[in-house]
């Protein structure tokens, strides 16, 4: 039996810019790390099937609980949102950027702050 997530975490980009597949990877590797139960959801806000088909295949290839939600082209970051946090199941969501601006490194750490009320929300 799968555990229940504890924390959400949430990735939602609007364009493709060359690097969704490595920026994907690069945050399953990251989370994996994280000692808590997890689940990914990712937002596509307009790239579309076509630009997402090498996410699929990534988030399958991951065996960890995972979400690809599709939305009408450019819907905008509020309704991204909306959309994801409908299929929150942790007890605590993340927001991850679009864009590598977080070192990976970190996710555990703040994870945890999360978790211990270190953080600032």
């Amino acid at each position: 039996m799968t555990e229940s997530p504890r924390v959400s975490y949430i990735w939602i980009f609007s364009e493709d810019d060359g690097a969704l597949a490595s920026t994907l990877r690069a945050y399953l590797d990251a989370l994996e790390r994280v000692p808590r139960p997890w689940e990914l959801i990712v937002v596509d806000d307009g790239v579309g099937p076509r630009g997402t088909a090498d996410l699929v295949e990534i988030l399958r290839g991951s065996h960890r609980p995972t979400s690809l939600l599709h939305l009408h082209r450019g819907a905008g970051d509020a309704a991204a949102l909306s959309a994801a946090f409908q299929h929150v199941r942790g007890e605590a969501a993340v927001v991850l950027p679009g864009y590598r601006q977080v070192d990976e490194a970190e996710f555990e750490r703040i994870t945890e702050m999360l978790f211990k009320g270190e953080l600032d929300y």
